[in-house]
């Protein structure tokens, strides 16, 4: 097999160079089914395969896409399933707040299980179960056995192992193994994917690897734990095969700047780019508003500037923050301009002790059981909501019960076994029964009813008093898609994915608006980073040495300079900063600000705040 390297910082043309490369594969007679490209992101993805389509139509049919869509696709089939002994059923985060509580029940310190989760979930993304002695003590032993066993229980995934076990599943079966793998694997941003990620693309691989990779800024950007080792991995393997890209593609300005950044140790083994001789010379400005209203009209008022007489997707505006995003889509879309954004993944949240803190969560919990009345996660979910221990205690009990005697039931299948036995089989199963039982009967009454009449249906089994704020979140999260005539299961799938495999709405807008790390791996001739304030980056906890140690600073700085090395790393002719200087003292307590200052105003406390001291690592700037 031929691997080539295409090796350089941000704005260097590796992408083009993948690009190139497929273009040279198809003229040299490859089919485009032959060529499979990998992205770090969904909206990487969908970027890519739009540049890819511009510069010749065939690529059209060349499939883009990331790791964590392929290996789900992959786990979705009948023979990944008997595999692995479940279904490709991702885990969001509110539901792997109930499989924590599942886990408490060992008696191990919360923050230590927390500790070992991210242990764990690194091994598996390294594939460090290869090794025998991975696991040294009891305590670990037993808490991964009980994760593995939960899993299987709840019949649900966790991000961090679905590479891996698509790896491992191809490996084993070599027929399905064969039958996925493509002449030629591209990927964009190697350094940006996790090890099993990384080595999934090399299975897939028939007769060359293509890579393009920045050495100096690995971050987490879609998938947890990013392998910057992984490029020297390959690099090891053909060396002959590396390409190094030294000159930039930005205008000279950028350029200098980006130079300036990486002067920083966190790029101690990158080189220095090169302008392109003629290149024009590029603006970098930062402006301050007096306040976080006054950002919002103005930063409105500068996109406005820079979208005129430009094409889709020409103007980025980045925010660190996920309320100002929010806020700056209202601003633009109120000023009449067209925005592109991404789902509001941020409304799936709630309290999960809590049965009215999280009453949307109840309602989305519901929409996925009407779409699938056998998804064991959501009936576990259902029956833990409310409860101070998610009722976690007799979900162990019936764990246990599921499986002994040779059984290895779902969590769903054990519980109806129960119910439908004599009572007393398990201690408390009646405040697992109960739900199951109201949950069924409110299902009962939901066929035949799709679109919005479902979800209203659904929003008013859950909050009978005011269902307005469930539709209201359901709305954030469906917004820009036709749901007339959708059913359960087409609604959850438009959920699932928007949810986990996240695309640009409105992809046609001239302007993109998100979070800073959703916009790594785009290209755009003007990028504004909104509310660059500090305490939104770097974080607020970053400037305190009591919260934060010295040696976790030190890796929050080398974190963001490589996050923002990347970030303006995308911009190729103007790069604008824009932040507030001035908020309430309630509001900057809320937002996390770093306070520079507090001063009385007519007998309010008003807080002086900063611009990101990461701005200063650009250099001398307008």
């Amino acid at each position: 097999m031929i691997g080539t390297a295409y090796l350089g910082g941000p704005g260097t043309g590796k992408t083009a160079q993948l690009i190139g490369r497929v273009q040279q594969l198809l003229a040299g007679g490859a089919a485009p089914g032959d060529i499979l490209v990998l992205s770090a992101s969904p909206p990487a993805a969908q970027d890519l395969a739009a540049r890819l389509t511009e510069a010749f139509p065939a690529a059209a049919e060349i499939e883009v896409t990331t790791p964590r869509a392929l290996a789900l696709e992959v786990l979705a089939s009948p023979a990944a399933q008997a595999f692995t002994g479940r279904p490709a059923r991702l885990l969001e985060d509110f539901e792997a707040n109930f499989f924590l509580e599942d886990l408490k029940v060992t008696g191990i310190r919360p923050q230590r299980i927390r500790e070992i989760l991210r242990f764990f979930y690194r091994g598996w993304t390294e594939l460090a179960e290869a090794d025998p002695e991975w696991l040294i003590t009891v305590e670990e032993k037993t808490l991964h056995e009980l994760i593995l066993s939960d899993l299987r229980f709840i019949q649900g995934l966790l991000e961090p192992e679905i590479s891996k076990l698509t790896l491992e599943y191809l490996r084993t079966d070599a027929a399905a193994g064969a039958a996925r793998r493509r002449a030629h694997v591209l990927v964009d941003d190697y350094q940006l994917l996790s090890r099993a990620s990384q080595l999934l693309a090399g299975e897939l691989a028939g007769e060359s690897l293509t890579i393009s990779a920045d050495r100096g800024a690995s971050v987490e950007v879609f998938e947890s734990y990013p392998y910057a080792a992984g490029v020297d991995d390959f690099v090891s393997a053909w060396p002959d095969g590396v390409v190094e890209l030294t000159a930039g593609q930005q205008a000279v300005g950028l350029i200098a700047a980006q130079n300036n950044l990486r002067t920083d140790e966190a790029f101690v083994a990158d080189k220095t780019l090169t302008a392109p001789e003629g290149a024009a010379g590029g603006e970098i400005t930062v402006q301050s508003f007096a306040s976080a209203e006054a950002e919002f009209s103005g930063a409105a008022e500068l996109a406005a500037a820079l979208a005129a007489g430009t094409t889709a997707g020409k103007v980025g505006i980045a925010t660190f923050n996920r309320l100002w995003r929010k806020h700056l889509l209202n601003a633009l879309q109120s000023a009449g301009l067209e925005v592109a954004w991404l789902p509001d993944t941020s409304v799936l949240s709630g309290d999960i002790r809590d049965r009215q803190r999280s009453s949307f969560l109840q309602a989305f919990t519901l929409l996925r059981l009407a779409g699938d009345p056998a998804d064991s996660v959501s009936w576990r979910a259902w029956c833990g909501f409310g409860d101070w221990l998610t009722n976690s205690a007799i979900v162990a009990s019936l764990r246990e019960y599921a499986q002994t005697e040779g059984r290895s039931l779902s969590f769903l299948e054990a519980l109806e076994q129960v119910a439908a036995g004599p009572t007393g089989a398990i201690a408390g199963i009646e405040r697992l029964i109960e739900p199951l039982r109201e949950g069924q009967a409110i299902l009962a009454q939901l066929p035949g009813q799709q679109g919005r009449e479902l979800l209203e249906a659904i929003a008013q089994a859950v909050s009978a008093d005011d269902p307005r704020p469930i539709i209201a979140r359901f709305n954030q999260l469906l917004a820009g898609a036709d749901i007339a005539g959708m059913s359960a299961a087409d609604l959850t799938r438009l959920l699932e994915q928007r949810l986990n495999l996240p695309v640009w709405i409105n992809a046609g807008a001239t302007i993109r608006l998100a979070q800073a790390t959703d916009l790594i791996g785009s290209s755009f001739a003007s990028l504004m980073v909104c509310g660059c304030n500090n305490g939104f980056f770097p974080p607020r906890d970053y400037f305190d040495a009591t919260i934060m140690p010295l040696d976790k600073q030190a890796k929050q700085h080398s974190h963001d300079v490589q996050l923002f090395s990347l970030l303006i790393g995308s911009a190729t002719e103007q790069l604008r900063f824009t932040w507030f200087e001035r908020s309430d003292l309630e509001n900057a307590e809320k937002l996390k600000l770093k306070i520079a200052r507090i001063r009385m105003e007519k007998g309010k406390r008003i807080c002086l705040l900063a611009p990101s001291e990461m701005i200063g690592f650009l250099g001398d700037i307008s």
